[in-house]
């Protein structure tokens, strides 16, 4: 599994001109390869139809490894929920694939001690959306993180 794999994630939401869509970049270290970073690019767009409610379409992907960009040709949906107080949950599903990512705000991402205590919390958020929770990947407050950021003039958190 892609998560089983995973060292540490990083995300960034940049607000796009019209207000309509925002870029997703998602940069992940994998166990093995801790000196190699992949990144996920994404344009998400606000839906027009109501009728969606707060269902993000995403059509605009490109992966890039160690400086490479990859093909990926797939497109999904993205909804958002509040996992907690401090933590942004997302389903994220494709044609191939169903993802629920929590991340916590940057800043408290390394109190492991403190994310053992939503712990259940979580897990019940998983089960009420229909995801199996036998396979969770835990961030564990002290993997390094892909040191790619965005310019800080550019970075809309």
């Amino acid at each position: 599994s892609l998560l089983a794999n995973c060292s540490s994630s990083h995300v960034e939401f940049k607000l796009l001109p019209g207000n309509k869509t925002f870029e997703y970049i998602e940069r992940n270290v994998y166990k093995g390869s801790l000196d190699s970073c992949t990144t996920y690019y994404e344009n998400m767009t606000i839906p027009t139809d109501d009728a969606e409610h707060h269902t993000l379409k995403y059509d605009s992907i490109r992966v890039e490894k160690d400086g490479q960009v990859e093909p990926y040709n797939d497109t999904g949906d993205v909804d958002f929920y509040e996992g907690c107080h401090d933590c942004l949950a997302m389903t994220y599903k494709t044609s191939t694939i169903r993802f629920l990512l929590i991340y916590k705000r940057e800043g408290a991402h390394r109190d492991v001690e403190h994310h053992k205590t939503h712990h259940n919390d979580l897990k019940k958020l998983a089960e009420c959306l229909k995801f199996p929770h036998d396979r969770v990947y835990t961030y564990d407050g002290l993997a390094d993180f892909c040191h790619k950021k965005s310019a800080p003039e550019a970075s809309q958190s």
